[in-house]
Order: C-alpha cells, then structure tokens, then sequence
C-alpha cells in the first residue's frame, strides 16, 4: 500500500509503500496520471468529480482507486508536493508546534506542517470513503 509520495528539493520523487521508501526521477504529474487512466479517468477528472460531489474549493483529496485516495498535503503542483494516502493513516496526532505527526500501518511516520490543513483533510476524506461505501460512484 503507497502511504505517501511527495517531491524531493531536486524534482525527484520519493514515496513509500509497505513501509519502504523508494525514488524515482519520473515526474508526479506522470506517476498520477497513470494511476488515474488505470481506472479509465485523468487526474483533472478526478480532483472536477470530487470538487463537485463534496462542494471542495482547494486541497482536493484525489481518489485514484480503492485504497488509495490522496490528500494533498502540499499542492500537487507545488516543488515540494506532499500527498498522504488515507487509506494508509493508522494514527495521527497534532504537536504542540502545530504540525501533525502522521504514522502508517507499516510503521514509518512523517510530519506534515499545518495539523490543522491535516485535520481538514482527514475530514473531507472521511466523507468521500463513507459516500463510496453507502453506493456513491466516484
């Protein structure tokens, strides 16, 4: 299971799943779109569907497929993109510095800056999984 992917200062991309981090020079808009067109849809599609479905105006959480749905931490389109698979969460809590300390399934944790853009997320994607689950098509 990916758990997070974000981009490095030198415009590669890290990402971890099953616990292990990875890297890749392929660019994050590429590695999204072939995850979007393996469920028949583009990212633009994507993010347009669930910006309508839930009334979101930004930080649209992107749901790929079952399982993976991301939240964009930092903009997908930002030099340091950061996005978190919900999916993947097995706890998180806010710091006394106001970022949220994040920790996975698998055992690896990261920091997100801003708990309360963090907390936010959380919730949008909660309802997205709950619409999914109750028969909503996304």
């Amino acid at each position: 299971m990916i758990e997070y992917i974000r981009k490095l200062p030198d415009g590669r991309l890290e990402w971890c799943e099953n616990g292990e981090i990875r890297d890749s020079s392929v660019p994050l808009s590429r590695v999204l779109s072939r995850w979007t067109q393996r469920g028949l849809s583009t990212v633009e599609g994507r993010i347009l569907a669930v910006k309508r479905q839930f009334y979101l105006r930004s930080r649209v959480p992107l749901y790929v497929e079952e399982g993976l749905l991301l939240m964009p931490v930092k903009a997908i389109r930002s030099p340091d993109a950061f996005l978190i698979n919900f999916h993947a969460v097995r706890e998180w809590k806010m710091l006394s510095t106001g970022q949220a300390e994040i920790t996975f399934f698998h055992g690896t944790a990261v920091l997100a800056d801003s708990g309360p853009i963090f907390r936010k997320l959380m919730a949008e994607c909660r309802r997205i999984v709950d619409f999914s689950h109750s028969g909503g098509l996304l």
